[in-house]
């Protein structure tokens, strides 16, 4: 951290810093008239350049669960909705897990006792139309899978947005 340094040591050309700055310059003035009036505590709490000796992490800086979303009630209702949907994913993903294992499994009996009948003791054929639907069951499987394992990704993304989300303005787009 540099000190001694203060907003007229900065270049903001961007129009978005017009506020910015014309707050800094009002600070500045309000200041520099507080320290004139003999109140030198108030406009050394204004002075950017006073150091206070407060190291924030960049973690504890950026944490938005704790500077906003827990007392924000649209914003915690929508967490707890995500983190509902995130449970449900884990479910159903899990029972698709299972579907795909079962039929898999199924498929490959069939297949094995259509190859060498002589594997199977009982005398029922199984017909081809079983294993085209169970070979559907499984693919059917695998993609709902795949599906619910993407929007659990871009559910996890959400909750993260609620809690923390670090920004490195040379990594935006």
């Amino acid at each position: 951290q540099r000190e001694n340094l203060t907003f007229k040591d900065y270049k903001t050309p961007a129009t978005a810093d017009v506020l910015v700055n014309a707050f800094r310059r009002y600070v500045h003035v309000a200041s520099n008239l507080t320290r004139k009036a003999g109140k030198n505590q108030m406009a050394d709490a204004a002075n950017t350049s006073s150091n206070y000796n407060d190291i924030v992490s960049r973690s504890q800086m950026l944490d938005r669960f704790e500077s906003h979303t827990k007392h924000c009630k649209i914003c915690s209702s929508a967490l707890e909705e995500k983190e509902r949907k995130r449970k449900y994913f884990s479910i159903a993903q899990s029972v698709m897990n299972g579907s795909i294992g079962a039929t898999s499994s199924s498929l490959l009996m069939m297949i094995c006792f259509m190859m060498n009948p002589s594997l199977s003791t009982s005398v029922v054929k199984i017909p081809f139309a079983a294993v085209r639907v169970t070979a559907f069951a499984v693919l059917s499987s695998i993609g709902i899978s795949a599906g619910l394992s993407k929007m659990n990704t871009r559910n996890e993304k959400a909750i993260q947005k609620f809690m923390f989300e670090d920004y490195i303005h040379a990594e935006k787009n």
